[in-house]
Parts: structure tokens; sequence; C-alpha cells
């Protein structure tokens, strides 16, 4: 039996995470911590960098986790960056991210019976038929 906790979802969004100037070196730091939850949390399901500016350098860090991620056959990670980096490095992360539930859901089916369309006319002759009729709403 495995002991826990563990992180499952790091929401960092707008956090003034910025790669560059005087705080390039706990960016350096913080980059290390992300790559190895990355690499080897087999718990880790969501990172949220949005709002950040991490510059090229961690995001291409974050990129190779990734990919490690993937080679390891660890679960899909939902990871979300801000676009402030090369298109290229930005493209590659989210084809690397497990995509959004909202995306990947089916539409669920409303009913199993199907559709029928009534002009007005048959509908207002149905009505009157259906008038006299008690429906049992127990299916």
């Amino acid at each position: 039996m495995e002991a826990g906790p563990w992180v499952v979802t790091l929401h960092l969004a707008d956090n003034s995470i910025d790669g560059t100037g005087k705080q390039g070196e706990q960016l350096l730091e913080l980059t290390g911590t992300l790559t190895c939850l990355i690499k080897y949390s087999t718990h880790l399901r969501e990172i949220d960098l949005g709002n950040n500016v991490l510059g090229e350098m961690a995001a291409v860090d974050i990129l190779e986790a990734l990919r490690a991620r993937k080679t390891g056959k660890l679960p899909p990670l939902k990871i979300t960056v801000t676009p402030r980096i090369s298109s290229d490095t930005f493209t590659s992360i989210w084809k690397h991210s497990k995509k959004s539930n909202k995306m990947s859901k089916k539409k669920k089916k409303v009913s199993s019976l199907p559709s029928v369309w009534l002009s007005s006319r048959h509908q207002g002759a149905l009505d009157e038929a259906c008038a006299s009729v008690e429906i049992d709403a127990r299916v």
C-alpha cells in the first residue's frame, strides 16, 4: 500500500513567475521541481502555469519532461502555459498535454426514443386527441 498525500493538481496561474530579470535563478529551481514532478509523479494530473512569463528555456525543459513522461508511460497530464514562448514550443507542449475534458467528452444521448417533428396543425390535433388520455409517467 502506498502512502500519501500526493500532488494531483497544481495551480500556479497568475503568480508572477517570470523567466526574465532577477527572478531567473528562482525560476530554474522551480522548473527543476516541476520537471521532476512531470517526469516521475504517477498521481499528477494537471499543472496550470497560465499568465506567467516562463521564458523559452523553462518552456523547453517542461516540454522535455512531458516527452519523458510519455516515454515512461505515465498517465496523461493536462498542462496550461501562456503562449509567450516560441510558437513551436507552445504547440509541442499543447500536443503533449492531455486535452481538456470539455473537448473530449462525447455528447450524451438525451433519449433513445426517436424524435418526431409536427406541424402546428398536426400538433393541435394531437393535443386534442391526447387531452382525454391519462399518461403514466412511470417508464
